[in-house]
This record gives C-alpha cells, sequence and structure tokens, in this order.
C-alpha cells in the first residue's frame, strides 16, 4: 500500500520515499481444501440429506447405509458407486456394494446396464407400496401361525396350568365398577351386596343390570345405611332385597354365587360413578367367597333391618 502525500510545490525538495508493503501472501497448503469444500456445498447445499429423512428411512426397514445411499440416489438420479462412496461420506468403496445389493434385492434400487454400471433410485411413491406390501404380508403370515399354533397350545395350556383359586389387586374406581358389572351380568343364583351410604348411591348406576337378572330369578340382597341423603337410590332399587343397617360402613363388598367375591374401599366414599382411587381385591375363590359370604349372613341376621320404600314393595322378614 502506497501512502498519499501531500503534494510540495514546484521546485521544491522532498526528502519523502514512498514505503511499500509486501503484499505477498504466505501459500497455505489447506487453501485449495477449502476452496474445493466452499465449491461442493454451492452446487449440492440443497442436496444434503436431513436427520428427519435418514430416520423416516430407518423407521422402514433400512439399515442406516442403506437409508443414506437410496436418499443420495433418490436425489442425484443416477450414480456410479464410486460417487455413491463420494458423495455419502462415512461409507467405505467396498461397502458400497454389499449395501446396494441390499437395496436391489428390497427394490429400493435399479441397476442400470452402463460402463461403468450406474444405480438408480425407484420412485419413492412405489417404493412406499413395496413396504406396505412387504408388511401386509408379513402381518398375515404372522396372524396364520399365532392362529394355528399358540392360540390352540394357549387354550391347552391354560386348562392344565391356570389355579383353581385366584387373586387380582384393583386400582381405580373404573376398573372397580366394570369388574363388579361383569359379575352382575354372569350372576346365576344370588348376588350380596355390602355397601356404604354413598356406596348404594353409585350402586344406583346398575339399576337396569340388576332388575334384569332379578328377572330371570337371581337373588339381590343389599345392605346398607338409609338416609335421606341415598333415599332416592334406595327407591331405584327396591326390586331387590333391601337391608337397613344400625350403623353405617366404610368397606364395600360383592359376592356371586359362592364363587367371586369383590371387596373394596372407595376413595373418596362419594357418589362418583367414575373418578376415584378405590383400592380392591378381586377373590376367584370359592373357600374365600364363602368366608366372606358367612358373614355377610351374620350381619344380616344382627344388624339390619328390613327395608322397603313404599307398601307396594315387598317387605322382607327376618330368617
Amino acid at each position: 500500500m502506497i501512502q498519499n502525500v501531500k503534494q510540495k510545490k514546484i521546485g521544491e525538495r522532498s526528502n519523502f520515499k514512498p514505503r511499500v508493503e509486501n503484499t505477498t501472501a504466505k501459500y497455505n497448503p489447506f487453501f485449495p481444501l477449502v476452496l474445493i469444500s466452499i465449491k461442493w456445498y454451492y452446487l449440492n447445499g440443497d442436496k444434503m440429506i436431513n436427520s428427519e429423512i435418514l430416520n423416516s428411512l430407518n423407521s422402514i426397514g433400512l439399515t442406516h447405509y442403506e437409508s443414506k445411499v437410496y436418499a443420495t440416489l433418490a436425489v442425484e438420479g443416477t450414480a456410479t458407486a464410486k460417487e455413491i462412496s463420494n458423495i455419502c461420506g462415512g461409507i467405505p468403496y467396498g461397502k458400497v456394494y454389499e449395501v446396494i445389493t441390499s437395496l436391489s434385492k428390497k427394490g429400493f434400487v435399479l441397476v442400470l446396464p452402463t460402463k461403468p454400471i450406474k444405480y438408480k433410485a425407484v420412485e419413492p411413491t412405489k417404493v412406499i407400496e413395496i413396504v406396505k406390501q412387504n408388511s401386509n404380508r408379513k402381518i398375515e403370515n404372522a396372524e396364520k401361525i399365532i392362529k394355528k399354533e399358540i392360540s390352540n397350545n394357549f387354550r391347552k395350556n391354560k386348562k392344565v396350568v391356570e389355579p383353581q383359586e385366584m387373586y387380582w389387586l384393583l386400582n381405580g374406581r373404573m376398573a372397580i365398577n366394570s369388574k363388579m358389572g361383569e359379575f352382575f351380568r354372569n350372576a346365576e343364583d344370588h348376588v350380596y351386596i355390602l355397601t356404604s351410604e354413598n356406596g348404594l348411591n353409585r350402586l344406583a348406576y346398575y339399576a337396569e343390570i340388576l332388575k334384569t337378572i332379578r328377572s330371570k330369578g337371581v337373588d339381590v340382597i343389599i345392605l346398607s345405611k338409609i338416609t335421606k341423603k341415598n333415599s332416592e337410590s334406595a327407591k331405584s332399587l327396591s326390586f331387590c332385597q333391601i337391608y337397613n343397617m344400625n350403623n353405617s360402613i366404610s368397606t364395600n363388598f360383592v359376592s356371586v354365587d359362592c364363587k367371586e367375591s369383590l371387596f373394596f374401599e372407595a376413595v373418596p366414599d362419594d357418589e362418583n360413578t367414575k373418578y376415584g382411587m378405590d383400592r380392591g381385591i378381586w377373590a376367584r375363590s370359592p373357600s374365600f367367597t364363602q368366608f366372606l359370604e358367612q358373614f355377610f349372613k351374620l350381619k344380616k341376621y344382627t344388624d339390619v333391618t328390613p327395608y322397603a320404600y313404599d307398601v307396594k314393595a315387598k317387605k322382607i322378614k327376618k330368617e
């Protein structure tokens, strides 16, 4: 760079000597590589494959290398194995042939009869159809095997290994109510119910089911504390044998046909028929259920009085 100096008058001498800086840059051996990288970026930057595309291809059954090669061919159009290796950084040249062969067998890549041999990606919409067809075929084959082999063995082994008495823990009001409804629908001889004041209000939700099984001759006996708070529910269940307990209780008990029983606590003990943190035990045990039914009958004889909503309802005498 030459510094500008204020011109002196003509004839006037000057001792100024212009200073010239050396502008020659030192040679950088990496400079050509940087230029090549920049050039490749500007030519191919729009073709760079993002992780979302690779993850989508992985999800339909391609390996990481297969995903990169297919995505590259889908962008490039056609390419040789060497070109694919150069573009897909990280895939060894020798590995490219193995990957392309696998893609060709899966129907993702076409081999072109050129010299040198080039490869072309199958149209993505056709690829998706191939994947769907293969997936459906696998599901159908698996379904046949499961139905033919596993289901039959499951039924046979279930009869042998399933114990006669089993116990389950139930959590949540919906789970307990679902099991209680199943009890009522499957009852053949009798249903015994011991419940709290609000439990009777929740029980009214099953009035239609209980009425149906009563019409089939199933005895339904309910023990609960009857108050103004649940008198309407007692009215809706007046077709059952209802006994008014002298004392309030917080536990709930249901038994069916001396075979199965449900013992649970309502948390909170409110009128809501869907939501609650109830905890209970479902017992498929004749011996345990019979023991609870003996306790139920003891309560019935010692701590209750028959209840009827009106004069038309049948009053129950103590046995």
